[in-house]
């Protein structure tokens, strides 16, 4: 039977040759792996076929065996490598091939533009380590410049290479030059697959240590000889880090759940079987649909159809989606405490009787009212155009310092919500409710006035003043909403029937103080107000002067001591600076050319 025997090509010529051939063929096997170096060398996909003579009876308990592994339902991928491993020796070698793997369009430019974004990229691969080191120069994984460390088990010591390796990445990561400019060198680490599996079944403690210290402090991993369970077990290196027995205190527990540390996110991304494990172990996978399956494709999180749009993927969609998170979820809360703030302030007015400010029906339809605008804002709201973000990939480093969402922004909103609320309540209770001048001044018609000033600056605030990108859909979420405000009003005073409540809500809209001018001039005036205070912060937030000034005069030492955005809130001008960028048309016609 003919074998491909890709296990033999796992560890390279390193590997001695008995398994192949007996020595007589020694002359002729060196020959061949030297031309396989010279085809690596050059970029090309090389494979070795050898062969081996079997009797019907070692191929019947083989195949016993191997149907065995095959159908097992735990560590099958382990089993089937175990079995394969117990026929893939003694090979008589038939030759070698060279096949050149063409690159796909785009995938050079497109790895630029992430390594430009701050994001780490690390090669997975099943090659030879001469052909994946020129797979990463011309990828742009590495540099001519990059200082890179090879990592080999059979040229000694591995305690000793990585700490070399450790100490060559410190020297490297500030490097400067004659001019005396400061620049980070970007560095590389080559292991193989072999090599990988010394460091795993070491019995030195400080080797493992040392190896999972040293991967996340890199900028690029090239792993050649890969089998993939090793590709699943980088991921997870880089996702948890080094493994601990010791178990936190319970004061150390609490802190930390306060000051948790930041686990990397880790995206793989491939188009074949043996890919499936690393993707499958990643925090988000992504699958390549042709030549080489649908395997990937099938259990990965998402599937594009080449390599080049990972880039538009990550750089744009990536953003839009954490974006719309921050923004729903500060939306959410800033509604909530805005809109129950009143309620909370009417308590003390009311004597904490628990007395609702609200009538009871009004609190059901809340939701009703201002869901929309959060949902809108979420799903298709657009800080930046796509063609800003794909042609200065840069602004994809707003997701990793946390700039649309951190502790600062969030007591932020919070701090506007309060004051917005307490605008929303105290207004109207001393300008109508205590005005000698109302035909109404019950309980039902204070409530309903806060109520509907709350609804519509939830739906103003959110879809006219936040949003970026406005198009019809958040102008007609906001009509909408408001114009269903008034249509339940009215539904809900004509069809109420007369109660004992404090609610007078029996025509109260039509006869009580719906025709009052007083009523309607407060809502007026408190919207006015309101929109004076949000214009009045916008303008104090994005005047650099005032911000400069107070940055400065800040008490302080440390100013990032609130989850590192104190001195964010301060500099998003960058943003908002490239928001007006990209509505100049020329600019925008640069941009597009960029990207």
């Amino acid at each position: 039977m003919l074998l491909q025997a890709q296990q033999a090509s796992r560890t390279g010529p390193s590997e001695p040759i008995d398994s192949f051939a007996p020595r007589s063929a020694e002359d002729d096997i060196q020959q061949c792996y030297k031309h396989v170096d010279d085809f690596a060398a050059e970029g090309l996909r090389t494979l070795i076929y050898a062969d081996k003579v079997l009797t019907a009876g070692e191929y019947e308990e083989w195949k016993r065996l191997f149907v065995e592994a095959e159908t097992s339902l735990t560590q099958r991928q382990e089993r089937i490598e175990e079995v394969g491993e117990m026929i893939e020796h003694s090979l008589h070698l038939l030759g070698a091939s060279a096949v050149e793997d063409k690159l796909q369009e785009g995938v050079p430019e497109t790895i630029q533009k992430l390594r430009r974004a701050n994001i780490k990229i690390c090669m997975l691969t099943g090659d030879k380590r001469e052909t994946a080191i020129n797979i990463a120069h011309s990828t742009q994984i590495c540099g001519p410049d990059s200082s890179m460390s090879i990592l080999d088990v059979d040229e000694g010591d591995l305690e000793l290479q990585l700490s070399n390796a450790m100490k060559k990445i410190e020297a490297a990561e500030e490097d400067t030059d004659c001019s005396g400019t400061t620049t980070a060198v970007h560095t590389a680490l080559v292991v193989d697959g072999k090599t990988l599996g010394e460091i795993e079944q070491s019995s030195s403690q400080r080797v493992r240590q040392l190896f999972y210290a040293l991967v996340p402090a890199l900028d690029s991993v090239i792993c050649c000889r890969a089998s993939p369970s090793q590709k699943a077990l980088l991921i997870t290196i880089v996702t948890d880090g080094p493994p601990t027995d010791a178990k936190p205190s319970f004061l150390s527990a609490c802190l930390g759940w306060f000051k948790r540390p930041r686990k990397p996110l880790t995206l793989a991304i491939g188009d074949g079987a043996n890919d499936v494990a690393m993707i499958m172990t990643a925090s988000v996978g992504v699958g390549i649909s042709g030549r080489e399956g649908q395997q990937a494709a099938r259990v990965a999180d998402l599937s594009i159809s080449q390599f080049r749009y990972l880039g538009r993927l990550m750089l744009v969609h990536g953003r839009y989606s954490y974006h719309r998170t921050a923004m729903f979820i500060l939306t959410t809360f800033w509604k909530e405490m805005f809109i129950f703030l009143p309620q909370a302030l009417f308590q003390e007015d009311s004597g904490v009787t628990g007395t609702s400010l609200y009538q009871p029906t009004n609190l059901i339809f809340i939701s009703f009212l201002t869901g929309a605008s959060m949902i809108v804002m979420g799903t298709w709201e657009k800080d930046l155009s796509p063609a800003t973000l794909m042609a200065i990939p840069e602004l994809y480093t707003y997701g990793q310092k946390r700039e649309a969402l951190n502790m600062a922004i969030f007591l932020g909103w919070m701090g506007n919500a309060v004051i917005a609320g307490s605008v929303a309540f105290q207004i109207p209770w001393l300008g109508y409710v205590n005005s000698e001048l109302v035909r109404d001044n019950g309980l039902f018609a204070q409530g309903t006035l806060t109520y509907v000033i709350c609804i519509i600056w939830i739906n103003y605030k959110i879809l006219i003043l936040e949003m970026h990108h406005k198009t019809k859909i958040a102008i007609w979420s906001a009509v909408g909403s408001v114009a269903g405000l008034w249509v339940y009003q009215l539904i809900n005073t004509v069809s109420s029937a007369p109660s004992s409540t404090p609610y007078s809500v029996k025509n109260g809209l039509i006869n009580g103080f719906g025709p009052d001018a007083v009523w309607w001039m407060t809502l007026i005036g408190t919207f006015n107000m309101l929109l004076l205070m949000e214009l009045t912060l916008r303008s104090f937030k994005q005047n650099s002067m005032i911000r400069s000034a107070i940055y400065r005069c800040w008490p302080f030492e440390k100013k990032t001591a609130i989850g590192g955005g104190v001195r964010n809130g301060f500099r998003d001008w960058e943003l908002r600076l490239w928001q007006e960028m990209e509505t100049d048309p020329a600019v925008a016609k640069i941009l597009e050319r960029l990207s």
